[in-house]
């Protein structure tokens, strides 16, 4: 819906919560009629309360159609002028991106940019346990595990039925919670280790 038709949608509810509320009070309270009319007044009120994140919602779809539209407009006009002032051949190779820079001196723009990839955390782990920027559980043997695999492997069957284990790995997911559920459960020699912070970069 546009916001122009959430908005003619307000006024048709707070029409309709207004003659419920006039025509509740009218009626006898615990009667079919006072809880039918009652709950008209209701279900308009809470369909109400729902306007703003509607019209909000709507206003977002209405923008980025219009943020489309002037993207596919200023991509044509580049691309036009790429072509008439011929910077492909100037640079020495086609044109497949650039990057437009406002400063204080004035606009920017470069041809190509050269792009660096950076990523954070180890690209892998002992025995794959642990992906990039994840805490791992390091067991008396060497061996790690996931927070949720090592949560799993010592729970009781009871633990892992209650509503508090849905999401596993929040029983141990900081140091404090790790050291509580190896003192609850009679576990020592376990290592919670949190992967520094490394990075790498290609061109």
């Amino acid at each position: 819906m546009t916001t122009t038709e959430i908005n003619a949608r307000k006024v048709e509810l707070e029409k309709a919560m207004a003659e419920a509320l006039k025509a509740v009070k009218k009626l006898t309270p615990a009667t079919l009629e006072f809880d039918a009319t009652y709950g008209e007044y209701l279900s308009a009120k809470a369909s109400l309360a729902k306007i703003p994140d509607e019209i909000a919602k709507a206003k977002l779809a209405e923008n980025a159609d219009a943020i489309k539209g002037a993207a596919t407009a200023v991509a044509e006009a580049i691309g036009q002028l790429v072509a008439g002032l011929k910077v492909a051949e100037l640079v020495g190779e086609p044109i497949v991106n650039l990057r437009y820079i406002v400063a204080e001196d004035g606009a920017k723009v470069i041809f190509n940019p050269k792009i660096t990839l950076r990523t954070k955390g180890p690209a892998e782990a002992k025995n794959g346990a642990a992906k990039a920027g994840r805490t791992v559980i390091i067991q008396p043997d060497g061996t790690e595990l996931s927070v949720t695999k090592f949560v799993l492997a010592h729970a009781t069957e009871a633990e892992k039925a209650s509503k508090e284990y849905k999401y596993p790995h929040t029983q141990a997911d900081t140091k404090p919670k790790f050291d509580a559920f190896c003192a609850s459960h009679g576990l020592a020699g376990f290592e919670y280790k949190v992967p520094e912070v490394t990075e790498t970069a290609a061109a």
